[in-house]
């Protein structure tokens, strides 16, 4: 497949621009990622009308870096909303993305199964994680964004991928 090479180069200049990532900055860089994975992902045409909801469970920095940084910006006609998700109720994942925070990787199996029939992209910062249901990882090394994504397990829950983002990707399953 043909990569546009403008969007490659505004990626990779959004990349370049985190910089070196720092523990306490850790979080800035990748809701700018989250953000931009929105761009180059296609949720299924039924849940295109209502808010676009990014749902982050039981980790407030990243919630809080979301809320501030993209709260309000649009997927498509879609305004996004930021959700905090403090428990693993059926009721509270009715999302787009599900952000997943490194201290919660125990109860990801549980999140894996009661979203696995829905449209929900589900992302981590812990490398590995997609060999075990994940969709998409995003890791740092080197002091870089790096991602891992699996367009297997993000296709199966009726989320396109576009060939532009995997080629951003650490590896590719």
């Amino acid at each position: 497949m043909k990569v546009n090479l403008h969007i490659i180069s505004v990626f990779l200049l959004l990349l370049i621009s985190m910089g070196k990532v720092s523990a306490q900055s850790d979080y800035s860089p990748k809701t700018n990622v989250i953000y931009y994975f929105t761009k180059y992902l296609k949720w299924p045409e039924n849940t295109s009308t209502g808010n676009f909801v990014i749902g982050v469970y039981k980790d407030d920095l990243i919630y809080e870096e979301l809320k501030k940084g993209i709260t309000g910006r649009r997927v498509g006609n879609q305004r996004i909303v930021i959700s905090k998700i403090n428990d693993i109720d059926p009721e509270n994942l009715h999302v787009s993305i599900l952000y997943i925070g490194t201290e919660r990787l125990k109860e990801i199996q549980k999140l894996i199964d009661i979203t696995q029939h829905e449209p929900v992209l589900i992302i981590t910062q812990t490398s590995g994680t997609t060999l075990k249901g994940v969709c998409m990882n995003m890791t740092v090394i080197d002091d870089k964004v790096k991602l891992e994504i699996d367009k297997s397990i993000t296709e199966a829950r009726g989320i396109k991928i576009a060939s532009e983002l995997l080629a951003f990707q650490k590896t590719n399953h």
